[in-house]
C-alpha cells in the first residue's frame, strides 16, 4: 500500500514510502520497483518475516507538473502495484495581459520579459476581422476554478459561443477544443443543481437565486445549441423553476431587469409568458439599458415593440456613458449592458446599434491590457454577443503578412484566408523587450498580442498582503505553540490552522477563503460529513457549553454563523460566506502530518465572486514534517 501525500507544491521534499504486508506464516522474499512518471527510481531487495509488515520509503523532489508515483511489488509469479498521481502546484503565481489594436499596413509591438520571471509564453493572433482575443478571454474563465455556480454557468456560455463561431475556420480556437471545455464546465455546473431544479451561488445545498437559476438555464440552452450532453430532466426542473418564480408573488421583490432576463430565457426555450412580457413592456420606464434589450429578446421577431425597446436601450447606453443614468442591478454592468444591446441589436438586424455596441465593447478591450471584461458573466457575456455579431460578416479579406520576432521571421502555427495564429517560441523570450513586426498587409488589420508567465514565490510572500481587508494564517500545535516559518512538526501530530480576517468595513458579498493544507499534511475532517462546529469542538475536545467560555475558542466560535459552507478538496479547504464580513473573524480547522518531508505552505487566499477588487493574502511559510 502506497503511502503518498494528496497534493504537492513545486520544490517539496517529501518520502514516498509503501508498507508491504506478509499475510502468510512463511518468511518471504520480495523485490520493490519504485517509479516516478514510468522511470524506475529505486529498486529494493526485501525480506519479509512471516506476518511481518515492512516499510519502504524512498525521498522525492516535487518537479513537473504532476507525479505518477508508483510501487511495483513481485514475490515470484505474483506481482502487486500501488500507485498514485499527484498534482504538483507551481511555487508561483500566473499572470497574462492581452493588447488588441487596429493598424494600417504594418505594426510594430513590443514583447516584454519582466525581471525574476519563469515560464514565458506569447501568442500574436493577427486578422483582418477585428473579433480576436475571445478565446483567451474563455480561457481565463477556466483559470478561474469552480468556486461558484456563476463562474461555471458563464464558462460553459463563454465555450459555447466560441464552438458556435468556429465553423472549422477559424485559426484561434478550434470547435473540439471548445466543446471539451465546455463540457467539462457544463458536467461540474449539473452537479450543483438543486433538487428542486433552482440553482444557488455555490452548490445543490445553496439557497436558490431566481438570476443564477436563469442563468445556469442559459448555459443549459447554449450547450443544447451545440449538440452537449444535457440533461433533459434537469433542464426540465431548472425551466420550472424559473417559470414557477416569474408566476409567484415572490417575483414583485425583484428588479424589473431581472424579470426581463428570464422571460429572454423562457422565449429561447420556446415557453413564452406573452401575458408578463406585456406588462413588463407597459412599465418599460424603469427598465435599464440591459433590461429592455433582454426584453426585446423575449418577443417574437415581427413584434413592433421590439424596435420601442431597442430605441430605449439605445438612448440609455448612450446616458449611461456619460455618466447620467445608473441603474445597478445583478447583472447591469457596462459591459454586460452593451453585449445584451449588442446580441438584441444583431437579432433585430438593426445593423447601426449593433456596430455602436460592438464598437463599445471592443474599445473596453482595446484601452486595457486586460484578458477579460471583468466578472465571469460580463466576459461570457460579451464573448456570446461578439461571436454573433461576427457571424454576420462572414469571413474578412484574406490576410498576407509576415511577423518577425527580434527580427528573425516567424512561421504560423494555424492559419485560414483571414486569420492567422502565431506561438512564439519560449527559449527565445529572454528577460527584455523584444520587438514584434508585422508587414505586408494591405489596408486596415487587428492585431492581438497575449502574454502569459509566472512569477516565483519571493521576499514579497513572507508578508501577508491586502487593501480593503487583511488575512493571517496562524498554524498552532498540540500544545498550543504557534509555528513559525521553518519549524519542524512529529509525523502524525494535530495542528490547527487558524485563518483570521480583518476588515473595518464590510466586504463584498460572497466572499472566498481558501488555504492549501501543505503537501504534508491533510485536513482532519476531509472525508466526513461534519459541521464547522461539530469540527471545532472535536478538534478542541469541547462540551456543548464550553463555546461560551474558552478563549481558546471565542473568535472562532463567533464567526460560525458566517459560513455558508466549508470544502475540502485538492489538497485545500475552502470556506464561503454569503455575506460580506466585517471586524475581526477567525475561521479554523484541524489538519495532521501525514507525509515526512519540508513543504511549502503558499499563502491563503481570500476573495469575493463578483468584485475583483475584493482581494488579499497571507504570508507563506515552510514546515518539516520529521519521523
Amino acid at each position: 500500500r502506497a503511502l503518498l501525500p494528496r497534493s504537492l507544491t513545486a520544490g517539496d521534499r517529501f518520502e514516498a514510502a509503501a508498507l508491504l504486508n506478509n499475510t502468510t506464516r512463511e518468511a518471504r522474499r520480495a523485490t520493490v520497483v519504485m517509479r516516478v512518471n514510468g522511470e524506475v527510481r529505486a529498486t529494493r531487495e526485501v525480506d519479509l518475516a512471516p506476518e511481518a509488515e515492512v516499510r519502504v520509503a524512498e525521498s522525492l523532489e516535487a518537479q513537473g507538473a504532476r507525479m505518477d508515483v508508483a510501487f511495483e511489488v513481485a514475490q515470484g509469479s505474483d506481482r502487486a502495484v500501488d500507485h498514485r498521481v499527484i498534482p504538483v502546484a507551481p511555487a508561483s503565481y500566473a499572470s497574462r495581459r492581452s493588447i488588441l489594436n487596429a493598424h494600417e499596413r504594418a505594426a510594430a509591438l513590443t514583447l516584454t520579459r519582466g525581471q525574476n520571471t519563469v515560464d514565458p509564453a506569447g501568442v500574436l493572433t493577427v486578422s483582418t476581422r477585428p473579433f480576436l482575443g475571445l478565446d483567451a478571454a474563455a480561457e481565463v474563465l477556466d483559470e478561474g476554478g469552480d468556486a461558484g455556480v456563476v463562474n461555471l454557468a458563464a464558462r460553459v456560455i463563454a465555450w459555447a459561443a466560441l464552438a458556435r463561431a468556429d465553423h472549422g475556420r477559424s485559426a484561434q480556437w478550434s470547435g473540439e477544443e471548445a466543446r471539451q471545455r465546455g463540457e467539462r464546465a457544463l458536467a461540474l455546473l449539473l452537479q450543483r443543481q438543486r433538487s428542486d431544479g433552482g440553482f444557488g451561488h455555490w452548490n445543490d445545498e445553496s439557497e436558490a437565486v431566481p438570476q443564477i437559476t436563469a442563468l445556469a438555464m442559459r448555459a443549459f440552452l447554449a450547450a443544447g445549441r451545440q449538440g452537449w450532453a444535457v440533461d433533459a430532466g434537469a433542464s426540465r426542473r431548472t425551466l420550472a423553476s424559473i417559470t414557477e418564480w416569474l408566476r409567484s408573488q415572490e417575483v414583485s421583490r425583484y428588479s424589473a431587469n431581472d424579470i426581463a432576463h428570464a422571460l429572454r430565457v423562457l422565449h429561447d426555450v420556446g415557453a413564452d409568458l406573452p401575458t408578463m412580457v406585456t406588462r413588463l413592456f407597459d412599465q418599460r420606464e424603469v427598465l435599464g439599458a440591459w433590461g429592455c434589450a433582454e426584453l426585446a429578446m423575449a418577443m417574437m421577431p415581427d413584434d413592433p415593440r421590439r424596435a420601442t425597446l431597442l430605441f430605449a436601450a439605445g438612448r440609455l447606453v448612450g446616458a449611461r456613458a456619460a455618466q447620467t443614468v445608473a441603474r445597478p442591478t445583478f447583472f447591469d454592468t457596462q459591459p454586460r449592458t452593451l453585449a445584451a444591446v449588442l446580441e438584441a441589436a444583431t437579432r433585430a438586424e438593426r445593423l447601426d446599434l449593433a456596430r455602436e455596441a460592438a464598437q463599445g465593447l471592443l474599445a473596453m478591450r482595446w484601452s486595457d491590457p486586460g484578458v477579460t471584461w471583468g466578472d465571469a458573466v460580463s466576459t461570457s457575456f460579451c464573448v456570446e454577443a461578439l461571436a454573433r455579431y461576427a457571424d454576420l460578416f462572414g469571413q474578412g479579406r484574406p490576410l498576407r503578412v509576415t511577423v518577425t520576432l527580434d527580427g528573425a521571421e516567424v512561421l504560423p502555427t494555424r492559419a485560414t484566408d483571414d486569420v492567422a495564429r502565431y506561438v512564439f517560441d519560449p527559449a527565445r523570450l529572454s528577460t527584455g523587450d523584444h520587438p514584434v513586426r508585422v508587414e505586408g498587409a494591405e489596408g486596415t488589420f487587428f492585431t492581438a498580442l497575449d502574454g502569459r508567465w509566472r512569477t516565483p514565490y519571493g521576499e514579497a510572500e513572507h508578508m501577508a498582503r491586502g487593501r480593503a481587508v487583511a488575512l493571517h494564517r496562524v498554524v498552532e500545535g498540540e500544545a498550543g505553540r504557534t509555528l513559525r516559518d521553518g519549524d519542524s512538526v512529529r509525523l502524525g501530530e494535530l495542528l490547527r490552522v487558524r485563518l483570521w480576517v480583518y476588515a473595518e468595513q464590510r466586504t463584498a458579498p460572497y466572499v472566498v477563503v481558501r488555504n492549501a493544507h501543505g503537501g504534508g499534511f491533510e485536513a482532519v475532517d476531509q472525508g466526513f460529513d461534519t459541521t464547522p462546529q461539530s469540527s471545532l469542538e472535536a478538534m478542541l475536545g469541547m462540551g456543548l457549553d464550553d463555546a461560551a467560555s474558552d478563549p481558546r475558542v471565542y473568535h472562532a466560535a463567533r464567526s460560525l454563523g458566517d459560513i455558508t459552507a466549508r470544502r475540502y478538496f485538492g489538497g485545500e479547504t475552502v470556506f464561503q460566506m454569503d455575506y460580506g464580513l466585517m471586524g475581526l473573524r477567525e475561521y479554523t480547522y484541524g489538519v495532521r502530518a501525514t507525509t515526512a518531508g519540508r513543504f511549502m505552505l503558499p499563502p491563503a487566499e481570500l476573495r469575493t465572486l463578483y468584485a475583483d477588487s475584493t482581494v488579499a493574502r497571507s504570508a507563506s511559510m515552510t514546515l518539516t514534517v520529521a519521523r
